[in-house]
């Protein structure tokens, strides 16, 4: 098997033999058995900066007569490493661990390795199977990001992951836009990752939020507006990102009905009768809690919740209810309860659903303002 033949996951901590080449012979002058010998034993990790690697154990030699082969003793005073893109088209042969002899036997050259990656500050990241789709196959910390802004932009950048940041992860773009984002190679950004309705993983990268957007930036609702209007106008996953991201942040308005008490609905009723209501009804102080109901639109057998970005986008409908602002994602959770199909934005003007199924992904984005 070759390296260009599989993933990074065929040889990751694995002990393997690759073929040896003058080139290599050269760079291993000094490790015994390196005259005769036509196979580099190795074992398989990641390194922060060079990618994937195979770290070089010893000489092995296949002897012809029989195809076993035999590995020579370690030069723990020389290191050499070679690199998954130097020794992509080489033939690799696996060996089975024998845990207790190798681990002894090599246990200065792991050492080394292992230190490293204790070190790492995304070492757990090399687990996420769901990454790998994005990721390049030599440099395995390097994945494709969709950078975007508030317009039309869009465009996949390399960007090498360097600091798990929860939410988000920290990582450097190392390819230049096309567009001018205003983040050029070399700039430091939070990674956000979703998983879509069909698995997949996407990262993504909002150009606006690396400029510092603020609760005061959302605080009208224009921004969501415009977000939807755009995803109206061109459907795409490039859109819909830039709706999600500035919706989950948003402070919507939700349309409810108070209900009172009987013991407060007759207090109201024996102000009316009494023709005080007038002049009483701004002192008026209820007796028990009052309850508010959110009201509930349907569409066929599909039941929403609606919310509005601000209390104007609710036009005529909302002089009808109670209009109570609350964070998005607290009108997420008020949704969850009720059998609900999901949410509807604006139902009235450009209406945006945002179906169940999309809830985890939404909670999970992590916020803008978390940095």
């Amino acid at each position: 098997m070759k390296y260009n033949e599989g993933t990074f996951r065929d040889f990751f901590h694995k002990w393997v033999a690759i073929e040896m080449t003058e080139e290599i012979r050269q760079r291993m002058i000094g490790y015994q058995g390196i005259r005769t010998a036509n196979w580099v034993f190795c074992y398989g990790y990641v390194d922060d900066h060079l990618g994937f690697c195979f770290e070089v154990l010893a000489c092995m030699r296949e002897h012809a007569t029989d195809h076993l082969f035999t590995n020579k003793e370690p030069n723990n005073d020389l290191r050499v490493t070679l690199t998954a893109e130097e020794v992509q088209g080489l033939e690799i042969v696996f060996f089975e661990p024998k845990k207790t002899k190798w681990h002894i036997k090599y246990q200065e050259k792991l050492a080394v390795i292992q230190e490293h990656e204790e070190h790492s500050k995304i070492k757990y990241t090399r687990e996420l199977t769901d990454l790998d789709p994005l990721r390049d196959p030599y440099q395995i910390d390097c994945i494709m990001v969709y950078l975007i802004d508030s317009h039309e932009h869009g465009e996949i950048v390399w960007v090498n992951l360097e600091e798990d940041h929860p939410p988000y992860m920290m990582g450097e773009i190392v390819s230049e836009p096309e567009y001018n984002f205003g983040l050029p190679i070399g700039s430091l950004v939070h990674v956000q990752f979703i998983k879509l309705e069909d698995g997949r993983i996407k990262a993504f990268c909002d150009s606006e939020q690396e400029k510092k957007l603020t609760k005061e930036d959302l605080e009208d609702g224009s921004l969501l507006e415009k977000r939807i209007h755009e995803l109206t106008m061109n459907r795409n996953e490039l859109n819909g990102l830039k709706v999600l991201v500035i919706l989950r942040e948003s402070t919507v308005w939700v349309p409810c009905t108070t209900i009172l008490s009987e013991k407060d609905q007759q207090a109201v009723m024996d102000m009316i009768n009494k023709e005080e209501m007038e002049i009483d009804r701004k002192n008026f102080s209820f007796q028990d809690q009052v309850r508010l109901k959110p009201d509930i639109l349907t569409n066929g057998d599909a039941s929403f919740l609606p919310v509005f970005s601000s209390k104007e986008a609710a036009g005529e409908y909302g002089t009808q209810f109670s209009m109570i602002p609350m964070d998005f994602l607290d009108a997420l959770n008020l949704s969850k309860g009720d059998d609900l199909s999901g949410i509807v934005v604006n139902a009235f003007s450009e209406p945006y659903e945002v179906p169940f199924v999309l809830y985890e992904l939404i909670e999970n984005m992590g916020s803008i303002f978390e940095k």
